[in-house]
């Protein structure tokens, strides 16, 4: 409706321009009935995005301090959806260090999801989600300029495709029967309809 850009959850609906960090305008607090300890939705100043950072902040500082390092650091959590690093992180309250604040109960994490992006994105990589943060917010407050690709970002993976082997080259528009093993416990055999069997090489056995 383009008389009405903003946001809508509970039946309560709130211009974008309207809505105040901080404050449960849309009733997901205990006190109104929602299912969300007051403490983290009726804090003024301090919206979702707040609790949100306080988690990731950590990781996308190294980033942006030294690509190289912070991704060794985040690759540590490799293991770990953006839902299960929330129910375990602990760290200190930027406002009170005395403080500590983490170990979200669940409550609180599906409020952060359900403000923060969509219904199941958070039971996916928690290395993802910090980049995908990252990607639209500098913690050193550096500009940040995008670029268009002409013809696509197609032309990107098309471009590495070309760089590939053609044993590593990807094999598009085929049917998959079956993955099995191999007498080496290096490799994968994939099966395809109506062409050979191809043998691929599994990194994560590599050193068996």
């Amino acid at each position: 409706n383009a008389e009405y850009m903003g946001a809508l959850y509970n039946t309560n609906k709130f211009r974008e321009n309207d809505i105040i960090p901080g404050i449960d305008q849309f009733r997901f607090g205990k006190s109104s009935g929602g299912f969300v300890p007051d403490e983290y939705v009726n804090q003024r100043g301090r919206g979702y995005d707040y609790w949100i950072d306080i988690a990731i902040s950590e990781f996308k500082d190294k980033l942006f301090e030294n690509f190289t390092t912070g991704t060794e650091l985040l690759l540590k959590y490799d293991h770990d959806s953006m839902a299960n690093y929330l129910q375990k992180f602990l760290t200190r309250d930027p406002l009170h260090p005395e403080k500590f604040i983490g170990r979200y109960p669940p409550s609180v994490i599906n409020w952060l999801e359900t403000m923060d992006t969509g219904t199941g994105i958070y039971d996916l990589a928690f290395v993802e989600t910090v980049l995908d943060n990252t990607e639209f917010s500098s913690p050193v407050n550096e500009v940040i300029e995008w670029r268009c690709i002409d013809g696509g970002t197609s032309r990107v993976i098309d471009a590495i495709i070309h760089l590939l082997p053609q044993s590593s080259k990807p094999l598009l528009g085929r049917k998959v029967k079956a993955i099995k093993p191999t007498e080496k416990k290096t490799k994968l055999k994939i099966e395809f309809e109506n062409i050979l069997p191809t043998e691929f090489v599994d990194n994560n056995n590599s050193n068996n």
